[in-house]
């Protein structure tokens, strides 16, 4: 007979921490849906749904769960991270970004130029087109571009067509003399990665 009471009694408690474990599910399922939230922590005791139910529900000895907590919708996460992006244009070369990524290669020592047509930036740099388009070649490769290097053109100029990460990823840098000022004029398309 003891026996037979211990195995009962095991079945008992088994289903009492049932019992506890399945309103508290029950508990959060209905804050969840009435839009009620636990009391963050240092906030005032809870009020609503929750507070009923948690403060009616029998101690366990365990530890509480941690509340839900809520994220944006993905629409919204979506729209936030579009709002970081910068704007595209369309040019003769074809859709690009309005600005190159902090990551992107930019020459040391050069500063903002005026850009004389849509690009994604244009620097003034301190140093003659062979050594800023060498520089530039090996600063995309770091990146992950592969790039084919045409010129000098009749203007001394130099072209790097470069093909990188992602799908349909291109970039092109045109380095060139402007009167007394070495001009770097990177247009990076719109279906390269932004980071």
């Amino acid at each position: 007979m003891p026996q037979r009471f211990a195995r009962m009694t095991r079945r008992i408690v088994g289903t009492r921490h049932a019992t506890r474990a399945s309103a508290l599910v029950i508990a959060i399922a209905v804050a969840a849906c009435t839009g009620s939230a636990a009391p963050r922590s240092g906030s005032a005791a809870a009020t609503g749904p929750v507070a009923t139910v948690a403060a009616a529900a029998p101690s366990t000895g365990a530890a509480p769960s941690p509340a839900p907590t809520s994220s944006p919708p993905p629409a919204a996460t979506a729209a936030a991270a579009s709002q970081k992006l910068p704007s595209q244009t369309n040019t003769a070369w074809g859709r690009i970004w309005d600005a190159i990524p902090g990551s992107f290669p930019r020459y040391p020592g050069s500063s903002d130029g005026t850009p004389l047509t849509a690009a994604s930036a244009t620097f003034d740099v301190p140093a003659d087109v062979a050594t800023v388009s060498s520089w530039m070649d090996s600063g995309l490769e770091a990146i992950g571009y592969r790039t084919t290097a045409s010129g000098p053109g009749e203007d001394g100029s130099m072209t790097l067509d470069s093909v990188g990460p992602g799908s349909g990823c291109k970039a092109r840098t045109t380095v060139a003399k402007t009167g007394g000022t070495t001009t770097m004029t990177i247009l990076l398309g719109a279906a390269c990665p932004f980071s």
